[in-house]
């Protein structure tokens, strides 16, 4: 009935190493001097509604920002959601929040924030309420000498993220939690991120182009691709 984004913590993380990429001086342990507002693409953080929903609208921040001043950032963003479902004819409004914290240095990143998605039906009483909390690292293994976009920390970086998900609907309660590992290579205009799950599984590919106006992420064998743009 609707998809559920498992993988904003990783999302979260590999925009925090692109936030902190894109100032024109490179981070210190002073908080450098890395300033701007960047879009957090809506598939990194807005749950999506099955096909068989109609009439689907979205309102308020779904362009997120993520602001960064003195290599620290904030991500404060809320929007709604609705759909009508073609079979019965009920509407579903989805309710999302999300707030998150990201620090940019010369040899570390960290990211951690909460999502809420409220999910209400037209004809039910009860909503389906979800909390997540989600915490990410990376620290640089080896750095190197590059120009562009990714000068400032340029290098091979390894991560990992961890998510906790609980919904409650009537007196009904799941809970659900997932660990990620990571490693990241940038360099010059691009880079490039694999990441797993924690323990062994498939590995999943995205790739970063910088482009004039922000940077384009894309999953390695997907057709389909988000662009973060620069609006400050």
């Amino acid at each position: 009935m609707v998809v559920w984004n498992r993988a904003l913590g990783v999302c979260m993380v590999v925009s925090g190493v692109a936030v902190g990429c894109l100032g024109e001086d490179p981070p210190g342990d002073d908080g450098g001097a890395l300033t701007g507002t960047w879009t957090l693409p809506e598939p990194a953080w807005l749950p999506s509604l099955d096909s068989y929903f109609t009439d689907v609208r979205a309102s308020g921040s779904t362009a997120c920002p993520v602001k960064l001043a003195g290599s620290s950032g904030s991500v404060n963003c809320d929007a709604t959601i609705t759909g009508k479902d073609e079979f019965d004819g009920t509407t579903l409004v989805v309710t999302v929040t999300l707030t998150a914290s990201v620090a940019v240095r010369e040899s570390s990143v960290a990211a951690d924030g909460t999502r809420t998605v409220r999910y209400q039906w037209s004809d039910d009483d009860e909503p389906t309420d979800c909390t997540q909390t989600f915490s990410g690292t990376a620290d640089k293994d080896t750095g190197r000498e590059s120009d562009g976009r990714f000068s400032a920390l340029a290098g091979n970086w390894l991560g990992s993220v961890n998510t906790n998900t609980r919904c409650t609907w009537g007196g009904e309660v799941d809970s659900d939690a997932s660990a990620w590992q990571f490693t990241a290579d940038l360099f010059g205009e691009h880079a490039t991120i694999e990441g797993q799950p924690l323990g062994g599984g498939a590995t999943s590919t995205w790739l970063m182009q910088n482009s004039p106006q922000g940077m384009v992420v894309q999953r390695l064998g997907s057709r389909d691709a988000a662009f973060a743009e620069e609006i400050d």
